[in-house]
């Protein structure tokens, strides 16, 4: 009863202290006065007193509806507040104004458009900050509904996009609690980097993880339309983002032929309305080709080996990986495909690793015990620290950054051996 008491104060705690870093977030965004320091300041001990305040968590105690509220809390201060230390969402703003005013975001990167006097003021405004103009968009056509669906509730405008992400991330909460989740669920709910990364700045990554968590929970229901169910929501997550097709093998393995079929034709439908012209595909090779920011494995490898052969060398070894992962998951059939660990592989091997990229595994390290994931959500957000003109990260937050996952990565290694889900040790 003590100890049961102890933990719940500790929860208690820090929620207050999330809150109130969030509210510190919020006040100094709108002056420009958020640095990587004060963001750290907030995700480091907030991810650390999250971690030991559920460790023996009571979620008799802990419902989902006092989970929810505190969230909520901390999603709306995001939506309060401005884009932190980014400038990606001008980007999604633009292409809501191109599908909406112009019938597709594609073909056309927003370089073409500078000068263009026609445009209406906001999106001149918003030609303006958007970061490699000379790139057509690279978000795929499910984004692009929800961007469109933000510009018309205000056009040119951050909060609805905000508030609609932040209300997926809820749902996305909602659902890991369904499939048994509970200390988990909460790490994921207060996690700041979570908030930060979906509340305040609006990445929409989000977005693809919810897709593939309903993709596991029709997995689960084992009945024929779940299967489908399983492929077509699978399908939509790859047309959300593309990295997610590396799922598709471990959620549709060993269901009906129907299932895998329902996957390509969700995707095809997504991609319908832009099949008579451009897509994303265009943004995103030059993404795979060029672009490079914060890399683990492959900037060890492309300072030994160089830039290309290190491109060759990490696909070949995510390759491997990811056989092995599905080798094993035929064996040992878990509850839950483990894309935590196929996503925490595909961002250990990739060229550029962003802290929202953690967005695609966090709510699949909910669902299984990991120091690993929990570790980097604490640590990644020091990738903020870089020259502002040439985006270089100096040595220590490097060091910073990726010693701490690597221990937790070797901790996680050693308590393999008894593997158990977070939700049967509650």
């Amino acid at each position: 009863m003590v100890a049961a008491a102890r933990n719940e104060r500790a929860l208690a705690a820090t929620a207050v202290f999330l809150i109130g870093g969030c509210l510190s977030w919020t006040w100094a965004s709108h002056g420009g006065g958020v640095t990587p320091l004060h963001l750290w300041l907030v995700a480091v001990p907030g991810m650390a007193m999250m971690m030991l305040a559920t460790r023996h968590l009571n979620p008799a105690r802990a419902t989902l509806p006092w989970l929810l509220t505190i969230a909520a809390t901390l999603r709306l201060l995001g939506v309060a507040g401005a884009p932190i230390l980014e400038d990606d969402h001008y980007r999604y703003l633009w292409d809501g104004y191109r599908l909406v005013e112009h019938g597709t975001p594609y073909g056309v990167a927003p370089f073409a458009s500078f000068g263009d006097s026609s445009l209406p003021q906001y999106a001149q405004n918003l030609l303006s900050g958007i970061n490699n103009a000379d790139v057509p968009t690279i978000y795929g056509p499910v984004l692009q509904a929800l961007f469109g669906l933000s510009h018309l509730i205000a056009p040119g405008q951050l909060w609805p996009l905000q508030s609609l992400l932040s209300l997926i991330d809820l749902g996305l909460l909602a659902l890991l609690w369904q499939l048994g989740a509970r200390r988990g669920a909460w790490l994921y709910g207060l996690c700041p980097l979570v908030v930060k990364e979906i509340a305040f700045t609006a990445h929409p990554d989000g977005v693809m993880a919810m897709l593939l968590v309903i993709a596991v929970l029709a997995r689960r229901k084992a009945t024929p339309k779940a299967a489908i169910g399983c492929g077509i929501a699978a399908g939509l997550a790859v047309a959300a983002k593309i990295n997610a097709v590396v799922a598709l093998p471990f959620l549709l393995w060993g269901l009906s032929p129907l299932a895998w079929l329902a996957a390509p034709l969700a995707i095809g439908v997504a991609y319908l309305p832009f099949l008579d012209g451009a897509t994303d595909f265009a943004g995103l090779q030059v993404f795979a080709r060029f672009w490079v920011y914060n890399p683990a494995l492959f900037g060890v490898a492309s300072a030994a080996f160089g830039d290309a052969a290190a491109r060759k060398a990490m696909v070949a070894l995510f390759a491997l990986i990811a056989l092995c992962l599905l080798v094993w998951q035929q064996r040992r059939r878990p509850p839950t495909p483990r894309l935590d660990l196929l996503f925490g592989a595909l961002l250990a091997c990739a060229p550029t690793i962003n802290p929202w990229y953690l967005l695609w595994s966090l709510p699949f390290a909910a669902l299984y015990p990991s120091r690993t994931a929990w570790t980097a959500a604490a640590t990644l957000p020091l990738a903020y620290a870089h020259d502002r003109v040439l985006y270089v990260l100096p040595a220590w937050a490097i060091v910073a950054q990726f010693l701490p996952i690597a221990v937790a990565f070797l901790l996680d290694c050693r308590a393999a051996r008894r593997p158990r889900e977070i939700s049967t040790q509650l």
